[in-house]
């Protein structure tokens, strides 16, 4: 392996034997030749420690014994050596000149800290999928207020394994327990860009996803949607918590209920109702933001502000919360309750 490679490309499988072979051919045929490629086979129970030995003189291979995706992530930490590290699934593929285009931009542009590709979805045969997904991974390029308020509103648009980012970058982002499973990498673009950094999306499909049901991104079931749900409002409330009040303004400004306020107190106001506007339809998002409004509301002057700038007092919250949460539960048990009670004294 080279002792000093430009790119570090960290690849985990499990489980993947249909793939894995591709996607690490798809690897080593890369028209940019300078990364070193570490593969950690994760206790598979399938055939796939075999293929994968069979590339252990043009890879770094580690075997766990069982599935450990946050032990994984700590030892691709460990290893990388390169100027900028790469993300490879075991189940996509990539284009032969991604790496080389990738790798150029941001030799050419430092004032960026990571460069993604557009990408497509493809069945398990890889023919491109042309449904809902097919523009999923295509977005143009924004600044990263305008980054933050598109992942606020649709979600994550970024492609994990189009990911090219300076390894003192991945290091710090990376390097953080991430508690979520499905959002993980939409978490990290955030703490990215909330971290004052930039990325730019290379605008060609050089990246090719496998939709099959065994993969971490299959949301075909209804636990995958309710807990995309429950991370995504928990991302949320995260960008309120570490939002600056200047990035705050650029990002969310035109949806302010007072339009030019600038004091702390204001935005910190305008950040509850902002949160509160959002969870209207999403019962996720509303215990999440009653517990934002709890945690601000005694910091200095918000309630004063509430009161002489917003005429709303505790009362508008109390009422508002009782829809919510762990009060709502109580009175629905309550009520439940006394129904019961009721017929059986009739």
């Amino acid at each position: 392996m080279k002792k000093n490679p430009m790119v570090t490309i960290s690849l985990p499988c499990y489980n993947h034997e249909k793939y894995i072979r591709e996607s690490i051919e798809s690897v080593l045929a890369q028209t940019y030749q300078d990364f070193e490629l570490v593969i950690i086979e994760n206790g598979s129970t399938d055939h796939c420690r075999d293929i994968i030995r069979e590339y252990e003189d043009r890879a770094t291979v580690i075997y766990f014994d069982v599935n450990d995706q946050d032990k994984s992530s700590r030892v691709f930490q460990q290893e990388t050596r390169g100027k900028y590290h790469a993300i490879m699934t075991s189940d996509d593929i990539w284009m032969p000149d991604k790496l080389e285009k990738q790798v150029g931009f941001l030799e050419k542009h430092p004032e960026y800290q990571a460069c993604f590709t557009w990408a497509e979805y493809g069945d398990e045969n890889m023919n491109t999928l042309y449904d809902n997904t097919f523009t999923l991974y295509k977005e143009g390029n924004r600044t990263p207020s305008e980054w933050l308020s598109l992942f606020w509103k649709r979600g994550n648009c970024l492609c994990a394994p189009s990911m090219v980012m300076k390894t003192q970058n991945y290091l710090e982002i990376f390097g953080q327990n991430i508690p979520y499973y499905q959002l993980f990498d939409l978490d990290a673009w955030v703490r990215f860009l909330l971290g004052g950094n930039q990325l730019y999306l290379y605008p060609e499909v050089l990246v090719k996803m496998r939709s099959h049901a065994t993969a971490i991104s299959y949301s075909g079931n209804e636990m995958a949607v309710v807990r995309g749900q429950e991370e995504m409002s928990n991302i949320r409330i995260e960008i309120m918590e570490q939002i600056s009040d200047a990035l705050f303004l650029e990002t969310f400004g035109d949806e302010l209920v007072r339009p030019g306020c600038t004091s702390h107190a204001e935005l910190t106001c305008e950040k509850i109702l902002f949160l509160f506007r959002y969870a209207q339809n999403l019962e996720a998002l509303k215990v999440r933001a009653l517990d934002f409004y709890y945690r601000h509301f005694p910091e200095d002057n918000v309630a004063e502000t509430f009161s002489e700038k917003y005429f709303m007092t505790k009362n508008f919250f109390l009422e508002l919360s009782k829809d919510i949460g762990t009060i709502h539960t109580a009175k629905k048990y309550f009520l439940m309750g006394r129904e019961s009670a009721q017929d059986d004294n009739p």
